[in-house]
């Protein structure tokens, strides 16, 4: 019943386009996320987020990282710390806030409630960075049903799928660079030229927001500015 009356407004204040194009990738999302996060590289990332939301402190937590693996390094006050880009840090802070208040109704760790919930972002984000390339080929001109096949072979036939599920920010790269390439050409296409100002301060804020998940951002710039 809860689950008629939800779509019934949904419906109500979105077109199914819309609906489709949000849901959908949150739906793929559930049915591939393992439900944990598999590398320990993203449990140093979450671990940052404990420590942050328990002690106030972004170090990284004794017994979590390896120097030798290169992911960690001493500090200020023999403190070790990420060698991480903050984005996803700051992005598991919510969630582990979140978590720290459902355990007192579960006899669940706060960390592992967060684990579980964090574990969905990546292929999300995954599925949702094919919508973004889907409405990008449009905009240039691309034919719906190509645009539509070239995300479905992204979005299933590359290992940006499985390395969605990873905890690594590349995902989160991919859909920043992407979505300002497509805020790019839709100032190329905006008579108003106030509008298309705004189109591309939106387009510089996102690569900015992708580097605070990889620096590696950084080499979209070149093909932005030819763009430009």
């Amino acid at each position: 019943l809860l689950g008629w009356i939800f779509t019934s407004i949904m419906l109500k204040r979105f077109s199914i386009r819309t609906i489709a194009l949000f849901g959908v990738p949150l739906l793929l999302a559930i049915a591939v996320s393992s439900g944990h996060l598999a590398t320990p590289d993203s449990h140093i990332k979450l671990s940052q987020a404990r420590q942050f939301v328990e002690q106030g402190t972004f170090n990284v937590p004794d017994g979590v990282g390896n120097s030798k693996h290169g992911n960690i390094f001493p500090g200020k006050n023999n403190n070790i710390y990420s060698v991480y880009s903050p984005g996803q840090t700051a992005l598991y802070i919510p969630i582990y806030a979140l978590a720290r208040s459902l355990s007192f109704i579960s006899t669940i760790h706060s960390y592992y409630i967060a684990e579980f919930i964090a574990s969905f972002i990546g292929p999300t984000i995954h599925f949702s960075t094919a919508v973004i390339l889907f409405l990008l080929l449009q905009q240039i001109g691309t034919r719906k049903r190509k645009a539509f096949i070239i995300s479905g072979l992204f979005a299933f036939g590359t290992f940006s799928l499985p390395h969605s599920t990873d905890g690594y920010g590349h995902p989160f790269e991919t859909i920043f660079i992407l979505l300002s390439f497509l805020f790019i050409i839709n100032a190329s296409h905006e008579a108003d030229s106030s509008k298309s100002k705004i189109y591309l301060i939106i387009a510089g804020s996102f690569i900015g927001i992708g580097m605070l998940f990889r620096i590696t951002t950084l080499l979209a710039i070149p093909g932005i500015l030819i763009l430009l």
